[in-house]
């Protein structure tokens, strides 16, 4: 179950991480209209707002699984390759904004 749970985390924070990506790049595309640009970074700033309780979530199960030794280097992989994309696209925005 704690798979299954961690799995279900996993895939929300990348339903979340993929409204971000889609978010920054409508603003790097705006022409320089102070209207058009306003509206898009208030767009970005409330998917900015998304609470950290799934990532703390995801790093406790995972930790768990594999302290477990249930499937780690699954585990390990689709751990890596999440926070992997969440640094990058914090980065990504950081430099947006």
């Amino acid at each position: 179950s704690c798979w299954i749970e961690l799995l279900q985390y996993l895939d929300l924070e990348t339903t979340w991480l993929n409204t971000l990506e889609e978010r920054v790049q409508s603003t790097e595309n705006l022409p320089d209209k102070l209207d058009a640009v306003n509206e898009a970074l208030e767009s970005l700033e409330s998917v900015l707002r998304h609470p950290a309780d799934n990532r703390t979530q995801i790093r406790e199960l995972g930790q768990t699984l594999i302290d477990g030794g249930i499937l780690d280097d699954i585990i390990s992989e689709k751990l890596e390759a999440f926070n992997a994309r969440y640094e990058e696209l914090s980065h990504l925005v950081r430099s947006s904004v």
